[in-house]
């Protein structure tokens, strides 16, 4: 055996099967003509919840929850930590999950 060195053509993917086809796509693609309409769209509560759903959390998230977990133990060190037992938000709160059913046996 012996190496030979081959020359090849260049050769250039498209996602399109033909120019024409590319040229049509990218004239009939509808952008909005705001950055305002763009931003809003970026920014909207139901994409933004996807994306964060299926976003794995990185070391540096995880490493912020960590320490987050450890100031918790130490700010009460030594002591109890409060109930909520006196507090009308979480009681509000309660009252609203108990009327959504939250509470009940779901078999």
């Amino acid at each position: 055996m012996y190496q030979d060195t081959i020359m090849l053509n260049t050769v250039v993917i498209y996602p399109w099967p033909s120019k024409e086809q590319f040229a049509k796509a990218f004239v009939e693609t509808e952008i909005p003509n705001d950055d305002y309409k763009r931003a809003m769209n970026n920014l909207a509560r139901e994409k933004l919840n996807e994306r964060m759903q299926f976003t794995p959390m990185d070391g540096a998230l995880n490493f912020k929850w960590q320490q987050q977990q450890i100031q918790n133990k130490l700010y009460y060190a030594g002591q109890y930590a409060p109930i909520s037992l006196l507090n009308p938000i979480a009681w509000a709160q309660f009252i609203q999950a108990w009327k959504r059913g939250d509470f009940k046996n779901k078999k």
